[in-house]
């Protein structure tokens, strides 16, 4: 009798074991791949609110698969974080206090219904990073959680093409609503551009170390869609920053094999002319085709602008007065998603100055923003997770014996300084931060089981 509950209990445990696992590896996959493709046709916010309750949902059922192999099946993955731990708690401490100091304290606790970075958004923020660092169990499944992320990033891109050409399936509740540039499921072309900035150079990691010519030509040409999509969300942020990743990676690929750094020296000019190519193609076929070189160039002009229009000059009117909001309430901010009610004091004076009636709710750089949400002490923490994470990525990619391996830790190199350069215009959105902290979290992992 003793030997039969026995093998009973041994059975269960085998079993919980099998369908956690399993369910983790389900949830991981969404939401990295899954999750920025989530829209809702059915409500007004049809961008935003469903990836973060998205988020919320696949967290819950992780840390609950967790918590039943600890109880149950007696077997677990460690919690490895390092050498984030400490940066991470603190982060997390950060946006605890300031919460409980904010403003508006409930709008700091569930967040804006338009941001929705409350609370429990930067709190899931963390536990991303810290699922995606202990739970997968190899480096092939790494490999596979970054091959569906190139495959969504194509799949918006080529949505966001045909967002260009006139088809915009995302528009049939707020038809008078035209961006000047394409959101795709991501929402803004800002936060579009934000994304590509990030996801663009793995489609290079794939390009130099593909197994097979058929291989590279497919993530190339992921690539090429991609780097078309992101210049016509005619975000100029977002080409800074993904002109930085792109040098960044010029001189991962330059370290390495030199017929490696040949190949992908030619496959970023021949890029170039392709994209050029399709470009024209997609605006001479496209519903705005005359507006294309008339926004550009309009854009170049308000980029060197310091006085007047809708470009450098707004932004440095709003961080000029941003300066001024966070010296009142230095250490722990106003709360989180409280820009709002901080930033309210000088709207007036904006719309008087540009003849222009918005509401100011963030600072358009995340930076800055922080330190209003969570003042210094909150912008500290993060810019100590970047530091440590940057850091991190230099030294692996130094480091590594395996040419794959280091041009796997130059890809996430280079998107996340083009992303942290893209900060510098931009602010932290759902819909696209929660690939930051995922891929910050894989980055630890692959490095964990190479070292294993």
């Amino acid at each position: 009798m003793f030997i039969g509950i026995t093998l009973r209990g041994v059975l269960w445990s085998s079993m919980v074991e099998t369908v956690t696992k399993k369910t983790i590896r389900i949830c991981l996959v969404f939401l990295l791949a899954v999750v920025p493709l989530i829209v809702n046709p059915t409500a007004m916010d049809y961008w935003y609110k469903p990836k973060i309750d998205s988020v919320y949902a696949l967290v819950l059922i992780i840390a609950g698969c967790f918590m039943l192999q600890r109880a149950i099946a007696k077997t677990y993955p460690p919690l490895t974080i390092a050498p984030h731990t400490l940066p991470l708690a603190t982060f997390a401490v950060s946006a605890l206090i300031s919460t409980i100091l904010s403003v508006d304290f409930e709008k700091s606790l569930w967040g804006d219904q338009w941001r929705e970075e409350g609370l429990w958004t930067l709190l899931s923020y963390v536990a991303l990073t810290v699922a995606f660092s202990s739970l997968p169990e190899s480096r092939n499944q790494i490999i596979k959680l970054l091959q569906g992320l190139l495959a969504t990033t194509t799949l918006i891109a080529c949505y966001g093409l045909m967002q260009y050409s006139g088809l915009n399936l995302t528009e049939h509740f707020l038809p008078q609503y035209r961006a000047a540039g394409i959101g795709s499921t991501i929402g803004n072309p800002n936060f579009l551009g934000k994304f590509f900035v990030l996801t663009l150079p793995l489609f290079l990691t794939y390009v130099c170390t593909a197994p097979s010519r058929r291989a590279a030509v497919g993530y190339a040409a992921g690539f090429l869609l991609s780097l078309c999509a992101l210049v016509l969300t005619f975000t100029r942020a977002s080409w800074i920053g993904c002109g930085i990743g792109m040098m960044v990676f010029s001189g991962v690929a330059l370290r390495q094999q030199q017929i490696r750094f040949k190949n992908a020296l030619s496959f970023l000019v021949l890029t170039v002319l392709c994209t050029a190519v399709l470009l024209y193609v997609v605006c001479r076929t496209g519903s705005r085709t005359d507006n294309f070189f008339s926004e550009l160039s309009e854009k170049m002009r308000s980029a060197v602008d310091l006085r007047t229009g809708s470009g450098s000059a707004t932004r440095l009117f709003v961080w000029k007065e941003t300066i001024a909001v966070i010296l009142k309430r230095p250490v722990f901010g106003y709360g989180l998603d409280a820009q709002p009610n901080a930033l309210r004091s000088f709207n007036l004076r904006y719309s008087h100055f540009f003849n222009d009636w918005v509401i100011i709710d963030r600072a358009h750089n995340n930076y800055l923003d922080l330190a209003v949400a969570q003042g210094l002490f909150g912008l500290a923490a993060y810019l100590w997770i970047v530091m440590v994470f940057v850091k991190f990525l230099i030294n692996a990619c130094r480091t590594a014996a395996d040419v794959r391996d280091r041009f796997f830790y130059g890809g996430l190199l280079s998107g996340v300084c083009g992303y942290l350069v893209n900060d510098c215009f931009i602010f932290s959105t759902v819909s696209v931060s929660p690939t930051f902290w995922s891929l910050m979290g894989l980055s630890l992992a692959y490095h964990r089981l190479a070292r294993r």
